[in-house]
């Protein structure tokens, strides 16, 4: 506890441009648009859930990238914290500066709403208020554990952005294959829900409905399933990285990020489900084939970035040539 006092001074700064900005972007609108020409968007839902999701980006790579560089490994793992404790020290401070900024930011816009008498449905801002400050903080914990997976800094933001998509492509590829050979009706639902970022976005886009006084689809209903399912994987990923940190290394910063989490698995799986998802963006063979290859070339560059050299091992050129051969076959095969 010591050192998380000693670096309660360094909270004040990332609270208050975290602030700052949430201000701007959504505080000041409110109080600046003419409530009678504010139809929908009016509640301004979605630039909140936008000023959450850069946050809870922002923050794991801000708090954590010290750790990533030889310097602030030598500094940090050299104090008289074992590793479990210091990752937990650097969690809970980049948590307190989200929750801290997020309760000030709400606060004030939601009197902005009331002071501007806004007709929207107040008693919903209540639900809301506690669905994204839960989400917010798993969402949180879930890029923390990603980023840790890292061992270079500019990793582990690759990382992040890798698994905001990930998920999508995977759910897409789940429907074609359900549709195309199983003639499986898929139930289709709010596709924001099934990323990630959907602990904040999902509960946002719900409840802006309702807060406008708008009825909602039922697609929303089917949703909230991916929604607990995220909350249990932030959970027992935030778990696994607070209380088992054996997997952090001091000696890998700045080596090759060689996670399981990371380039190993992301690379052949993006490249797999855009070469059999991807189909549909044209009816001709010639043009496709053209696609694949662009596929294939962007799934080559991830593996320079990934190795750090432009001649690839031969291993990562039979993993990109087998797995892009698979695409095909199993694009071939849905079409028939």
């Amino acid at each position: 506890m010591r050192y998380f006092k000693y670096n309660y001074k360094r909270m004040f700064m990332p609270f208050v441009f975290l602030t700052i900005i949430g201000i701007v972007s959504y505080v000041l609108p409110i109080l600046l648009n003419d409530v009678d020409s504010y139809i929908r968007g009016s509640s301004q839902i979605m630039v909140l859930i936008g000023y959450l999701v850069i946050v809870a980006i922002f923050i794991p790579i801000y708090e954590f990238a010290p750790l990533k560089s030889i310097r602030g490994a030598d500094l940090y793992y050299s104090l008289p914290l074992d590793k479990k404790r210091l990752y937990l020290q650097f969690y809970l401070k980049g948590l307190i500066e989200i929750i801290s900024s997020y309760i000030v930011v709400y606060i004030l816009g939601f009197l902005g709403i009331v002071v501007k008498g806004y007709q929207l449905d107040l008693i919903y801002y209540i639900p809301l208020f506690f669905l994204l400050l839960v989400g917010v903080s798993l969402y949180y914990t879930f890029n923390v554990f990603i980023f840790s997976k890292a061992n270079k800094t500019i990793d582990g933001i690759i990382f992040i952005i890798l698994y905001m998509i990930l998920p999508l492509l995977l759910y897409l590829l789940y429907a074609k294959i359900s549709l195309e050979l199983f003639k499986a009706d898929v139930s289709f639902m709010s596709l924001d829900a099934v990323m990630p970022t959907g602990m904040i976005s999902f509960p946002g886009d719900f409840f802006a409905l309702l807060i406008e006084k708008r009825s909602y689809n039922n697609y929303f209903d089917s949703s909230w399933g991916f929604i607990v399912m995220w909350y249990v994987i932030s959970i027992g990923v935030g778990a696994l990285m607070l209380f088992y940190p054996k997997a952090h290394k001091p000696e890998k910063v700045q080596s090759k990020s060689d996670s399981w989490f990371g380039y190993r698995v992301l690379i052949p799986l993006f490249l797999f489900t855009m070469t059999v998802t991807l189909t549909e963006l044209s009816d001709y063979i010639g043009v496709y084939l053209i696609l694949v290859f662009s596929f294939l070339l962007i799934a080559y560059i991830g593996y320079v970035i990934y190795e750090r050299k432009f001649k690839i091992s031969i291993k990562s050129l039979l993993v990109l040539l087998t797995t892009t051969l698979l695409g095909i076959l199993v694009a071939g095969i849905l079409s028939m």
